[in-house]
């Protein structure tokens, strides 16, 4: 883990100038459950060990274009020029994964807890990745599956900074983190990807009149 360039996350906030890697780990083929089997000797051959990464990026959640007359749109009729309402539904967690005998099981939605195929990591391996996104910040819901499927409601005030020299804003955007992690067999395909979505880091991009960003 890079802790220095995890900490720094990404520079640019669209997806052209989406964030990297800042986590690797080799994975043993005994933690992971392929396509539904239980049996390692069913595995063994298949794939003898995973990599894991932990990529970074920031995930758009609200955007809003200011009129020609100077209004932005939907929200309060009271707000400032240069104060936007930001109000978004965020699902904490990509997938709901199901536990089913001591692994966590990751399935099409469809699939109901009996159905073959899928995905399961071992309970030691899925608490190391909650472990590791809860370093990072991320924080659970308190309740639901495993209390990482829940949608939380996030309702905040963005205000642009410096705004008398930069000209009149034209368009505005918010952006989340998100921590990614990826499981790959050893020829490079994906067997797993799962997103962490962090609702305590937010930044605010702003795009003036003159076409010069600015980021909060």
């Amino acid at each position: 883990m890079d802790t220095a360039l995890r900490a720094r996350m990404p520079d640019g906030l669209d997806g052209a100038s989406a964030g990297g890697i800042v986590g690797r780990w080799y994975v043993p083929f005994m933690f992971v459950k392929a396509n539904g089997e239980r049996r390692l000797k069913d595995q063994f051959g298949r794939c003898t060990f995973y990599k894991m990464t932990l990529e970074q990026s920031w995930e758009q959640i609200y955007s809003r274009e200011r009129d020609r007359e100077g209004t932005h749109g939907p929200g309060p009729c009271s707000e400032p020029p240069e104060e936007v309402t930001v109000t978004a539904m965020v699902r904490r967690f990509t997938v709901q994964p199901q536990v089913d005998g001591g692994v966590m099981w990751f399935r099409p939605p469809a699939a109901g807890t009996t159905a073959v195929g899928g995905v399961g990591l071992d309970m030691v391996l899925w608490e190391r990745m909650r472990w590791e996104v809860g370093k990072g910040g991320w924080v659970a819901a308190a309740a639901g599956n495993g209390g990482c499927d829940e949608l939380e409601r996030i309702e905040r005030v963005e205000r642009r900074d410096g705004a008398g020299g930069l000209g009149q804003w034209r368009k505005f955007a918010c952006y989340l983190l998100v921590e990614r992690f990826v499981l790959r067999r050893t020829d490079g395909s994906v067997a797993l990807a799962s997103e962490f979505r962090f609702t305590n880091k937010i930044r605010a991009k702003w795009i003036s009149s003159s076409k010069v960003p600015g980021i909060s």
